[in-house]
């Protein structure tokens, strides 16, 4: 069946008007544009599980009330998710700061006091055990640095030497990370999910829970710095002096499942990692 033909069109009378042309970001589904009778839309194929948390978690998104655009999820069936098209212009100082204010305020307004999600979402490929905690340092080691660590672990990445330097992360963790409520985390924010709009900035493919905030500013340095402008709007100028080393910290779950998909060529960014939280 070509991708034109599948029945979510039909089931949902979307009309096409043009042939479905493939966009950039298909690493784990396949991703294209096409033009309707509707206008201008953006349609995924891929695994159903995946395709339905991302439904949900763009949701969560829009439920959260912030200016920050969001797709609207117009049709979903089974292996194909459909969605408005977003207009994209080039980033600049108000953009970057409109996502710092609005992440801040996603951030800031969203509380629960479990960290996880009543689902399971998706890093890329790879599932996240949103099983809910009540103490967010007990997810961040059993939900997501341990079950990584293991995995790279019995693919040959990490050495002996490697898991006890973890092991000692884990039991010092607890007396230097504080326990806070969750809040809404997009849980994918590299640089590449983010979009910058004529009214600012959007936010594509998320991986939603309920954990730190740290998480996801972690991941939006993780690839790229961010602009200056972006800084100042989150931090409101008063960015703590020890970020560093916290930043490094929530790195580390990133970086493990960059090591777990991709190989060795990021054992080095995950030892570097550790290294500034350990120190």
């Amino acid at each position: 069946m070509m991708r034109s033909d599948h029945p979510v069109f039909e089931a949902h009378d979307i009309q096409l008007m043009s042939t479905l042309t493939p966009l950039q970001g298909g690493d784990v589904s396949e991703v294209y544009q096409v033009e309707t009778r509707q206008g201008r839309i953006v349609v995924k194929f891929g695994l159903p599980s995946v395709l339905r948390a991302e439904a949900i978690g763009l949701e969560a998104l829009r439920q959260a009330g912030t200016r920050l655009t969001v797709p609207c999820c117009l049709a979903h069936m089974d292996d194909a998710l459909v969605m408005n098209f977003i207009t994209q212009k080039p980033s600049g100082p108000f953009g970057a700061a409109f996502l710092g204010e609005e992440l801040r305020h996603l951030h800031a307004g969203t509380r629960q006091q479990q960290h996880g999600f009543h689902r399971t979402t998706y890093a890329g490929p790879t599932p996240q055990d949103n099983t809910l905690t009540l103490d967010g340092r007990d997810f961040l080691i059993e939900r997501r640095l341990k079950p990584l660590a293991s995995r790279c672990h019995h693919q040959g990445y990490l050495s002996e030497l490697d898991m006890l330097d973890l092991a000692q992360l884990y039991d010092d963790l607890p007396t230097w990370l504080e326990h806070r409520p969750a809040c809404l985390v997009h849980g994918d924010l590299w640089h590449g999910n983010v979009l910058y709009t004529p009214d600012g900035a959007a936010l594509i493919d998320p991986a939603v829970y309920w954990h730190y905030p740290d998480m996801d500013l972690a991941l939006f340095e993780l690839f790229a710095s961010p602009a200056e402008a972006f800084s100042e709007a989150y931090w409101d100028g008063n960015k703590p002096s020890y970020w560093p080393e916290r930043c490094a910290l929530f790195q580390l779950y990133p970086l493990l499942n960059h090591l777990h998909l991709f190989g060795e060529g990021y054992l080095a960014s995950v030892r570097r990692a550790l290294s500034k939280v350990m120190n």
